[in-house]
């Protein structure tokens, strides 16, 4: 079994059920794929650069023979797994999020005080990278936190009003693809330098791993946030609220 088929046999199906679920329901089905499908090409866009680093320094090493198609050092199977993977998160955000949500807005510090956050995570990362056994995670770190800053100014209030679904999608997306991960890594499709990781392991995957995950999907749901927040405001979500109402 190749590369590609191993991430689609896991990957695949979860999606085409979401898909099925999506046209059962009384929604603009064009404003919701907008949003999934456009995040998912920005969040591949902006993760191609810190997944070809990690490869290209040695951190990741994978298996030509089993790839598709190699871009550098890194195999076109990575471009799939985090498309299917934005795909199967959107919808499971969609699904989760409450139809209207609150008026009210949090405190201008939960904006400020996320930024300030993420500030000092970045320094923290960067420090981590200059020492082998954390360069990995570092490296995960500060590209999650540059990216996070950017975004939080203008979502982080969305997020905050809805995060206990928010992180619901969050978790379970990134269990489920750490999973398939480490079976990934259990066949040998590729592996983990172990110079450039910590010894802290979850079910013998890497933490790293899992981080990688779960800082793509908190990038992914931020960004959905404020493209659905924006389609609100613009009336695109309006025929499902009246019906609820009626």
């Amino acid at each position: 079994m190749m590369y590609a088929d191993f991430i689609l046999l896991f990957a695949l199906p979860l999606v085409v059920l979401e898909f099925i679920l999506l046209f059962k329901r009384n929604d603009p089905i064009k404003s919701v794929l907008a949003g999934v499908l456009s995040l998912g090409v920005i969040l591949i866009a902006l993760s191609a650069p810190l997944m070809h680093s990690l490869s290209r320094h040695g951190m990741l090493v994978f298996n030509p023979k089993d790839s598709l198609l190699m871009i550098g050092t890194l195999p076109i199977e990575m471009y799939i797994l985090v498309g299917c993977m934005s795909l199967f998160t959107g919808l499971l955000l969609y699904f989760l999020r409450p139809r209207i949500h609150p008026k009210t807005f949090p405190s201008r510090w939960i904006k400020f005080g996320g930024m300030a956050v993420f500030v000092v995570l970045a320094l923290l990362g960067y420090i981590m990278g200059r020492e082998n056994s954390t360069t990995h995670m570092g490296g995960i770190i500060l590209w999650f936190s540059v990216i996070m800053y950017l975004g939080w100014f203008f979502a982080g209030s969305l997020v905050w009003r809805t995060r206990n679904m928010f992180l619901t999608a969050v978790v379970i997306s990134t269990t489920y693809f750490s999973i398939v991960d480490g079976l990934a890594i259990s066949r040998a499709y590729w592996s983990v330098n172990p110079t450039y990781v910590t010894s802290i392991t979850v079910f013998g995957l890497p933490i790293e791993r899992i981080l990688f995950y779960l800082t793509l999907n908190l990038v992914l749901c931020q960004g959905l946030e404020l493209f659905w927040y924006i389609n609100r405001k613009k009336g695109l979500f309006a025929p499902r609220v009246i019906e609820e109402k009626e």
